[in-house]
């Protein structure tokens, strides 16, 4: 059997869809699959190679009746033409728009409250379909500290408009602890408390987030493995697709959203109270269970 992923990855729109990808293709090898993934960049410091490629070269390439995952934005058209040029293959899509494409086979929104009836094809939603590493799930919180004593931050890609600089400028404000920032792009405001971790893996990641008591990130694939750990987080958003799934989130009462900077402090005042942290925390591991990437594996297996 023959699995081809194809994911976003890049300067500006970070690794969440690499990180998403990787546990599928993990347990397909376990399965004895043959898995090939590719990027439109080069992707580095990942458990698995991932092959340089365009979406749209890929066709001539894929086996006959092989499974092709795409998790990546802005593909639309040609997925629709792989749709009509090659059904011999099982075509399975990460979805965080709400798009509907007829003819695909299944389609994956693991964002709460979306309604399965919107896709044309068969669905897997809500966040028992998130797809993480199972080291978050071996990296659960038992405890919650009565104060915080330290922070993990990740805004992802590029520091678009400075948000990184003035978000710690903000935290450096109220907070004197320490300070753990992810990425490569991070700007020259360190101190002596503010450590640059650069890009971690995801067993690296999985672990700050259980040692640290509060995280800070934009949305995204970031949001599932802080709830399945436990983490209490403050969300903030940096590209209206993040702002339209954190407002889902938000809904649901399991993060905490700041759209602007100046929400910051209403947000620190909540977080800095430990029930409020402990209720979050509860609740993040009541949503998001760690097991998604079964789930999804066990369907795409029937599917195909």
């Amino acid at each position: 059997m023959d699995l081809v992923i194809f994911a976003n990855a890049g300067l500006t729109v970070g690794l969440g869809h690499i990180y998403r990808c990787l546990p599928l293709a993990k347990f397909f090898k376990q399965c004895q699959w043959h898995v090939r993934l590719f990027a439109p960049e080069v992707v580095q410091n990942t458990s698995i190679q991932w092959d340089q490629s365009l979406f749209k070269e890929l066709s001539p390439i894929i086996n006959q009746n092989s499974v092709v995952i795409l998790d990546a934005y802005d593909h639309t058209e040609d997925w629709k033409k792989l749709i009509q040029q090659r059904p011999d293959l099982t075509l399975v899509r990460f979805d965080d728009r709400k798009e509907s494409i007829k003819g695909e086979d299944l389609v994956i929104n693991a964002a709460p409250d979306v309604d399965p009836t919107i896709y044309q094809s068969k669905s897997l939603c809500g966040p028992g379909y998130s797809v993480i590493d199972d080291s978050f799930l071996s990296r659960r919180k038992t405890v919650i500290n009565d104060n915080i004593r330290s922070i993990l931050i990740a805004l992802g890609g590029a520091d678009v408009n400075n948000q990184m600089t003035n978000l710690l400028k903000q935290v450096s404000s109220v907070f004197t602890g320490t300070i753990f920032v992810v990425g490569e792009n991070i700007p020259s405001i360190m101190s002596h408390n503010i450590s640059s971790l650069g890009m971690v893996s995801q067993h690296q990641l999985a672990e700050y987030m259980k040692q640290v008591d509060l995280g800070i990130f934009a949305g995204g694939t970031m949001i599932y493995q802080a709830l399945c750990v436990g983490l209490p987080i403050m969300v903030f958003p940096q590209t209206k697709y993040q702002s339209q799934h954190v407002r889902l989130w938000a809904e649901s009462k399991a993060v905490i959203p700041i759209y602007k900077l100046n929400q910051f402090e209403g947000a620190w005042n909540y977080l800095s109270l430990r029930p409020n942290r402990e209720k979050l925390s509860f609740l993040g591991k009541e949503i998001v269970d760690g097991l998604g990437a079964k789930r999804v594996m066990e369907t795409i297996i029937e599917t195909h």
